[in-house]
């Protein structure tokens, strides 16, 4: 059996543990959490390049201290792609071109001014609705299986131990019967 293999409980406590001392210094003084959509719908829409290309914008700016840019799982509506979250205040941008991402910067993480050209637009009205629990397509969901989106790096096992991820299959198998 491979040494990465977790064979007890108390080896899945300690990889949680460690994963919650590492978050504890990461992030402290971090002022915006930029989280770009890397689901499918996304990924196909150029995600990857948005992501690129922020990290490139704010290490430009000398503002890798200040900013973090980290790929999310799936947000929700496809057909916008690419999105992007800013965690500080919950602004949802839509169809987010590389072009965007300078003013994204510029304008929302330097000057706190939202950049109503590319946030979600009401139906009826075409008014920018900036806040993601704003947005009724969001309004009616109740999100279970993503509810960590954003919390989670999709990408690392350890951070889906340290929010409890195999927990319940470790008790399963240790000590039900």
């Amino acid at each position: 059996m491979p040494s990465h293999i977790i064979k007890t409980p108390e080896a899945l406590a300690k990889i949680k543990n460690n994963v919650l001392d590492e978050r504890k210094n990461i992030g402290v003084d971090i002022k915006e959490k930029i989280m770009v959509c890397m689901g499918g719908g996304c990924i196909a829409s150029g995600s990857n390049k948005i992501k690129e290309t922020f990290e490139s914008i704010i290490a430009e700016k000398g503002l890798n201290d200040d900013v973090l840019v980290c790929g999310v799982g799936c947000l929700g509506p496809c057909v916008k792609g690419p999105v992007v979250l800013m965690k500080s205040d919950n602004t949802f941008y839509e169809k987010v071109t590389p072009a965007d991402c300078a003013k994204i910067i510029n304008s929302h993480v330097m000057k706190g001014k939202v950049v109503d050209k590319l946030t979600w637009k009401s139906d009826a009205t075409q008014t920018p609705i900036h806040k993601m629990q704003d947005i009724e397509f969001f309004k009616r969901q109740n999100k279970i299986v993503l509810r960590n989106c954003g919390q989670i790096d999709p990408l690392s096992i350890e951070d889906f131990i340290g929010n409890d991820g195999y927990a319940a299959m470790a008790k399963v198998l240790t000590t039900m019967q």
